[in-house]
């Protein structure tokens, strides 16, 4: 009997521990203050009379900078508690876990996820998610990080990087969009055209277009929009439209001489085949899983990809 109450309460002894070490840790997190988020576009230019800001000095690299425990991490303090007076036992397990699962969780989160943008002195770099510098502050806009390359520009050019801060593709357009379906969309002047993965550019330019999307991208020249598959032009003539947008889950909006409505790839390949079973409506949105916003008759409602009205 006194070995069993000697167990118990050596076991009990070890759980008030690990429940005060999980207590401690949650409130040292708590008390270390967030990283502040870095904005992802430029902020707006000080007044001409306003002091210039001083330059700010390098981060120090925290382990923990701008951690925060999981919601229930507090919880299950409680709970830990709760369950050390009624089971000692099943309380002692769960306190393992508990705080096997906060460090797993931390870690995950410690300088995971992309690159983000940061501002120094005017200009625009990229920082690990722990605020460490990673490429120094050297643009003058700074994009997002997407599939490992970001949209910069310099002086007004815009290219791509990747996260090494090599250039993928150099600045030289007025605009630039990331790649989309294999290509990305860059406007000269006035004028659109494409990028392919090696950076060179498509033969034709265009009036306007839209990025690629489920193999094929909406442009817009002298004959009005249609629909390109790649930098290779047939020679046929397109199915034009008045308006053309991107395809989604199979399904493109467009306008036609008597209204908006929906087409498949195979109304492109054969425009006979008709666009049932849409109708033609006086306004009409992108399909948004798997429902559109449509107008007809002076009616608005909502349709799925069979064109049937949703209740």
């Amino acid at each position: 009997m006194e070995a069993s109450k000697a167990e118990s309460a050596a076991r009990n002894r070890e759980l008030d521990a690990k429940i005060q070490q999980l207590g401690q840790l949650i409130e040292q997190l708590n008390s270390q203050p967030a990283a502040a988020p870095r904005p992802s576009q430029p902020a707006a230019a000080a007044p001409a009379s306003a002091a210039p800001p001083m330059p700010p000095t390098a981060p120090k690299p925290r382990p923990w900078a701008g951690f925060r425990p999981a919601p229930w991490a507090a919880e299950r303090l409680q709970l830990l508690q709760e369950w050390r007076r009624r089971r000692p036992q099943a309380a002692m397990a769960v306190a393992g876990l508990a705080t096997l699962g906060l460090g797993v969780w931390g870690l995950s989160h410690l300088g995971s996820g992309p690159l983000v943008p940061y501002q120094e002195n005017g200009r625009w770099g990229y920082a690990k998610a722990s605020g460490t510098p990673v490429i120094s502050a050297q643009f003058t806009a700074a994009g997002p990080f997407r599939d490992g390359q970001a949209v910069v520009a310099k002086d007004g050019a815009y290219g791509i990087i990747d996260e090494d801060g090599d250039e993928v593709i150099a600045p030289a357009y007025d605009s630039l969009n990331a790649y989309h379906g294999g290509y990305a969309r860059a406007r000269v002047g006035e004028a659109y055209t494409f990028l392919n993965e090696e950076g060179e550019e498509f033969d034709h330019y265009y009036f306007n277009a839209r990025d690629f999307a489920e193999g094929r991208a909406a442009v817009r020249d002298y004959r009005g929009w249609h629909y390109i598959t790649g930098p290779d032009v047939a020679e046929a003539v397109p199915a034009v439209f008045l308006e053309a947008y991107s395809f989604v889950d199979g399904l493109a909006r467009v306008k036609l001489p008597d209204g908006y409505t929906f087409i498949t790839p195979d109304y492109l390949e054969d425009p006979s085949t008709g666009t049932k079973p849409f109708g033609r409506y006086a306004q009409a949105t992108d399909f948004v899983g798997g429902k559109a916003w449509v107008m007809l008759d002076g009616r608005s409602f909502i349709i799925d990809k069979n064109g049937e009205e949703v209740k």
